[in-house]
């Protein structure tokens, strides 16, 4: 798995996040190098970039979260942490509306939508489970509400994919 920034990232952010989604995911994450959001994803209206725009924008071959500190927004949507293809190979987090003078507290909320977002590409849906990291986040409280954790339900219902080279299958 990639975890590409979009725009400036910290890299000890990068690293240290890379590194729980290894433990998370039991799977190596290798950071790439900072990228631009593609111009054409700006909406100048909004003054915030379109999520769907850059998944469909970015050509991967293996599986890539992109973070950047970006607004982004989804159709219909005023804002969206974070967007993702689901059973596929992309999504997108942005930490833009998940900041908090309490750095862990950031780092915490980065990693629940990190992770949520990777549970769509891995085929999970929004979950009703209490505390499942898949539950639907529409503010930054309910961020706070949810654990890093997949329910009991979810962490059954995930499809990992088979990757050439460095196979992995879930555990």
């Amino acid at each position: 798995m990639i975890l590409q920034p979009l725009g400036e990232v910290d890299s000890g952010l990068l690293k240290w996040l890379a590194e729980e989604l290894e433990k998370k995911f039991g799977m190596r994450v290798t950071v790439g190098y900072g990228m631009r959001i593609p111009e054409e994803c700006f909406n100048r209206k909004r003054n915030q970039f379109n999520s769907t725009c850059i998944l469909m924008a970015m050509k991967v071959e293996e599986i890539t979260l992109f973070i950047t500190p970006e607004d982004i927004y989804a159709e219909g949507m005023n804002f969206v942490f974070g967007e993702a293809e689901i059973n596929g190979k992309k999504a997108i987090m942005s930490f833009s509306r998940l900041k908090s003078p309490d750095f862990e507290l950031f780092r915490q909320r980065i990693l629940k939508e990190s992770v949520h977002e990777l549970g769509h590409v891995f085929g999970l849906m929004h979950c009703k489970t209490r505390g499942c990291v898949m539950n639907f986040s529409p503010s930054v409280f309910e961020v706070d509400k949810k654990s890093a954790d997949f329910c009991e339900k979810c962490s059954k219902k995930l499809k990992y994919p088979k990757q050439s080279g460095n196979s992995w299958v879930k555990p």
